[in-house]
């Protein structure tokens, strides 16, 4: 099964890029070695950027603006398959909470406690930074 992720709406420049309207909100859908489906033609993203509300993208195989206006108004797809394992991710992220942390350097950190109290007498308080920068 495909889920949908978004729509070439034109070619752009001579190269081969076309602007993508994302419908999905993972923008790493359209990371540079995604696979993605054109049709029936899996397709490789070699390069992708940010342009306005839209995306650049250049797809292996398509090196000219020939190719891209071949793919004006194709529909984009994913496998489900894909965004299945993004949430198993996430959901072993949240099962995670609470247990004991441990890196390299040390065996463990103790247990994952939110407080953020370091002993140092704050409370855990970050100090206050203005929402604007000079």
């Amino acid at each position: 099964m495909r889920l949908e992720i978004g729509r070439v709406q034109r070619a752009h420049g001579l190269r081969g890029e076309v602007v993508v309207r994302l419908t999905s909100d993972r923008e790493g859908r359209l990371a540079p070695g995604a696979a993605v489906w054109i049709g029936d033609d899996a397709r490789t993203v070699a390069a992708s950027r940010r342009h306005q509300d839209r995306w650049i993208v250049r797809f292996e195989g398509v090196d000219d603006r020939t190719a891209a206006e071949a793919l004006r108004g194709a529909l984009l797809a994913a496998d489900a398959a894909d965004a299945a394992d993004a949430t198993d991710v996430a959901d072993d992220a949240i099962e995670s909470e609470g247990t004991a942390v441990t890196d390299d350097e040390t065996d463990t950190d103790g247990p994952d406690d939110s407080d953020g109290d370091d002993g140092d007498g704050d409370g855990g308080r970050r100090p206050r930074r203005p929402w604007f920068r000079f």
